[in-house]
């Protein structure tokens, strides 16, 4: 209940549910001044609201909700809010696109709407006591009707007025102050949650390193924001890790420029490695094309090997050594070594069938190995002809009525003997 100390038989004013003031027995009514409705999404929420902050990123946007709104351009909602953004799509054919303001970008906004918001409030204040003072002159009447007039009524009313206006405008300065307080909180959990993550994310990195690339790390580095050192440090250790792979597992210059291109390795690795590929040590000896059982490998193995040497630039003396021992292995060696049919009743291929081969005077005491010859012998030899005695791939063969048979020493003739045949064949 609100006195007039002035009035001498104390009037009561009544206010009603809208909060219009309403003096009994007249028609005098005092407007209330504006009373805004603050709204959590615009930053303007009053202290008992929470306001949830909106991280604005790509995937935050659902595009199942986009909107067309003509010329290729969509309009999207984000996440909580009635912020809004456009997106590109590029036409029909093209993936849609994002442009989106970035969280520091966002908390500006919403401080901005909340001190538009409080600025129309003021001013809504003010203009309600104006609108107020407006009435004054009807007011007057009225209660110099009811013999009032003099009775101080007029001030009283312009004083309630007044007052509500100034403490509408200190409520509007108390929201506004709490909004503000509130959107800190929010961008202060959104750096918080942000260190975590980077914290989390630098961690996994360190522990499982060989999971990611040099790629991988410079990616994550800049969108978790890590520290130049972090990231320097991190794609060391990685690059080191790989120079030592390769080192243990083995290269050629195509997976050395691969390395280099990814940022798997240093320049000063691959310069190193590739001198060292380019230079081995050593020659090239026949235990180089024999495979891990310590059988030879095929005559087009081999020459996979030369291939491989001079793609990967290697030095000229080590290919023309490699060359001269894959010649001397695969090459067919011949000389004057012929078939000589001995007396006995000869049985081609047969393990341990006696014969001789001669070369001029020279006669050279022989027996068929019986083994299978490989493909690969049977192809070198369909140029030669009958009764031609051969070395292939450091072994003693003999085509005859176009079959070819392996030949080995007689077991009962002298070592000697078997030697200069080989010597014989270039062996």
């Amino acid at each position: 209940m609100i006195v007039n100390k002035h009035m001498s038989d104390m009037r009561m004013i009544s206010r009603d549910d809208g909060g219009y003031s309403h003096i009994p027995g007249t028609d005098i009514v005092i407007k209330p001044t504006y009373k805004p409705t603050y709204s959590a999404i615009t930053g303007n929420a009053p202290s008992n609201e929470q306001v949830q902050p909106i991280i604005p990123s790509s995937q935050n946007v659902n595009y199942s909700n986009l909107t067309d709104t003509g010329e290729n351009k969509t309009e999207v909602a984000l996440t909580g809010g009635e912020q809004k953004t456009e997106v590109s799509t590029g036409g029909s054919e093209s993936p849609p696109t994002t442009t989106l303001p970035t969280y520091e970008e966002y908390i500006n906004n919403l401080k901005t709407t909340a001190g538009t918001t409080r600025d129309r409030e003021l001013i809504d204040a003010r203009n309600a006591y104006e609108q107020n003072r407006a009435t004054y002159g009807s007011t007057a009447a009225e209660l110099s009707r009811l013999g009032l007039a003099g009775s101080g009524y007029s001030e009283y009313l312009d004083s309630q007025a007044y007052a509500g206006m100034l403490g509408d405008q200190h409520a509007a300065k108390v929201r506004y102050g709490d909004a503000i307080k509130n959107i800190d909180g929010m961008y202060a959990s959104y750096l918080s949650q942000k260190e975590s993550e980077k914290n989390a994310t630098y961690a996994n990195l360190l522990s499982d390193i060989d999971s990611f690339t040099a790629s991988d790390i410079a990616t994550l580095g800049a969108q978790y924001g890590f520290s130049e050192e972090q990231i320097q440090g991190l794609t060391d250790k990685r690059q080191n890790i790989s120079y030592q792979a390769l080192i243990n597992g083995g290269y050629d210059k195509a997976s050395l420029e691969s390395a280099l291109k990814s940022g798997d390795i240093t320049q000063t690795h691959y310069d190193e490695l590739l001198k060292d590929l380019q230079n081995p040590t050593g020659t090239i000896t026949s235990e180089s094309f024999v495979d891990s059982e310590g059988e030879l490998i095929s005559r087009d193995e081999a020459q996979s090997k030369i291939e491989e040497l001079e793609e990967n630039g290697v030095n000229s003396e080590i290919i023309d050594s490699a060359k001269e021992t894959f010649s001397n292995i695969y090459d067919i060696k011949t000389n004057d070594v012929t078939y000589r049919k001995d007396g006995g009743k000869d049985r081609p291929g047969e393990a341990g069938n006696n014969f001789s081969v001669k070369s001029g005077k020279n006669t050279y005491h022989v027996q068929y190995s019986g083994k299978e010859v490989p493909q690969d012998v049977k192809n070198a030899a369909l140029a030669l002809t009958d009764g031609t005695v051969f070395m292939y791939q450091g072994k003693v063969y003999m085509k005859l009525d176009g079959e070819v048979y392996g030949v080995e020493k007689r077991t009962n003739s002298y070592a000697g003997e078997w030697k200069k045949l080989k010597e014989k064949l270039g062996g």
